[in-house]
């Protein structure tokens, strides 16, 4: 998942669960906090 925003995991994840994927990588391509925390919630 590229840039990760925390507002938004719960339904990323729920999305990813719900098409049968597996999340291997999250990354961030440039700092914001709020990237910075949606890829720490999705570890």
């Amino acid at each position: 998942m590229i840039d990760p925003v925390d507002q938004t995991v719960d339904r990323d994840l729920s999305l990813i669960n719900e098409l049968g994927l597996k999340l291997i990588y999250a990354m961030n391509t440039h700092c914001h906090a709020d990237h910075i925390t949606g890829t720490g919630l999705l570890k």
